[in-house]
Order: structure tokens, then C-alpha cells, then sequence
């Protein structure tokens, strides 16, 4: 696979940022001695995975947060990515999701960024779905665009309860369960929206929170099935997500 073959009409951000500073205690004793990111799934870590699936959709620069074990995530990049444009950016004290890209915000070239969390396993399946996701954002009033993902085509999650459904199509916190859809893990955000935050550690949460409430958050339902693997359930369905 040609890892820079896209569409140069779909190109539209060049950034991402790779989540990858957790400890990973719901995946203990496995992450006792590595960071979640560098499970490895099909002879490969998840960071990996994540990588090269951002790559193969045309992402050119990559920043990867890391906290817990970053020295691990260090060694890996540096023998296996070395040549590629990626920053490791260490937080000697967690910020959060947010406050991570609020932090990176100073080596961003780009106002609208990918952030991708490491701890699902990105395949070339979900490949349309991202590329999907960053299509038509450079729009200078655009804010944020969450992928979502149906119940029933995400895997690893034991909540029955979807993180956001709909009224009268606009997007909504979701409080039924059985109901609504699950975030993936992936979004398009403007980082000029955390501006409105006068805090160093905080969640995307209170991000999407704010922005349903203006009204200026978007959506993609994505097509393909998603596997997390946040905890010990997802490594149940792994034999279903053979790339």
C-alpha cells in the first residue's frame, strides 16, 4: 500500500494529533510495563496502526501527546517513523484531551486539526471514514466534526448507552439506553474554539458541550465497524478485525 496515494480533492488538513499519554489502568497488568498505545494488535502496536492509517489518508505532519512511559513511545517512533515529520510532544503532567491540543497548539501550522485517540484499532477499513470526516472543513467558520458510529458497528464498548443521538437533527447528549451513537475516537476540531477556555487541563467534553449548545458542532455517522480496545473487552473481537 502506497501510504501517500490519496485524493488530492479530499485533502483537506495536513495535521493530526495522536492521543497517547494515558496510563491505561483498565488494561492492567498489560500496561504495567508499556503505554496502552503500544499493545500490540496483529504483530504491531496500536500506535502503529494509528500511524500508518494516518498516513494512507494523506496526513502529513503528526503530533503524538505522551505522558506514562513516554520514553517507550519515544524509542519506537524514532526506529520505525524516524524520517517521517512526527513530534512527540511529553506533558509532565497530564492535561487532558483538550488541554493536550491547546498545548500543541504552538507547534500547529493548521488551524483545523485530526485528533485521533491510540487506543482503537485504525485500519485501512476505516480509511474512507476519516477521509470522509476531513472533507470540506476549511471553512472559516467551521468548529468541530465528531465520527460517530453506530451501536451496533462498535466493538470493545460495554455501555449500552450511546455518547450522542438526535433532535430534530441537531446533536444532543444521549441519556437512553440502547439508544444513540458512540464517539469513535476521531474528530476534526478548529484549535481556535479553545480559545473560549481559560484553563491548561480540560476535556473535549466540555469542548462539545459548549459547542452544541451554539449550535456549531457537526457529525459523520461513519460506515465502517470500529474496534475499541480501552479495556479488556475489546480484545474479545479482535479475530473480526482481521486486517
Amino acid at each position: 500500500m502506497n501510504w501517500f496515494q490519496w485524493e488530492k480533492d479530499d485533502m483537506t488538513t495536513n495535521t493530526a494529533l495522536i492521543l497517547a499519554a494515558g496510563y491505561g489502568m483498565r488494561m492492567r497488568p498489560l500496561t504495567s510495563k508499556i503505554p496502552k498505545p503500544m499493545i500490540e494488535i496483529y504483530n504491531k502496536p496500536l500506535l502503529g496502526h494509528t500511524i500508518e492509517t494516518l498516513l494512507s489518508i494523506g496526513i502529513k505532519n503528526i503530533i503524538i501527546n505522551t505522558h506514562y512511559k513516554s520514553k517507550i513511545i519515544n524509542n519506537y517512533i524514532k526506529t520505525n517513523f524516524g524520517l517521517l515529520n512526527i513530534k512527540i510532544l511529553y506533558e509532565p503532567k497530564i492535561l487532558d484531551t483538550a488541554g493536550a491540543l491547546k498545548n500543541a497548539k504552538k507547534y500547529l501550522n493548521e488551524d483545523i486539526i485530526l485528533t485521533i485517540n491510540s487506543d482503537v484499532f485504525w485500519n485501512s477499513k476505516n480509511n474512507k471514514d476519516l477521509i470522509n470526516l476531513k472533507k470540506n472543513i476549511l471553512n472559516k467558520n467551521f468548529k468541530c466534526r465528531l465520527l460517530l458510529s453506530k451501536i451496533k458497528n462498535t466493538y470493545g464498548i460495554k455501555k449500552i448507552r450511546g455518547d450522542f443521538h438526535f433532535k430534530k437533527n441537531k446533536l444532543q447528549r444521549n441519556k437512553k439506553n440502547h439508544k444513540g451513537f458512540f464517539y469513535t475516537g476521531a474528530q476534526v476540531i478548529n484549535i481556535n474554539i479553545l480559545n473560549n477556555f481559560n484553563k491548561k487541563k480540560f476535556s473535549f467534553n466540555e469542548v462539545w458541550d459548549y459547542l452544541i449548545f451554539e449550535n456549531k458542532i457537526d457529525n459523520l455517522i461513519m460506515k465502517s465497524k470500529i474496534l475499541h480496545l480501552g479495556d479488556f473487552e475489546g480484545l474479545k473481537h479482535i479475530s473480526q478485525f482481521n486486517p
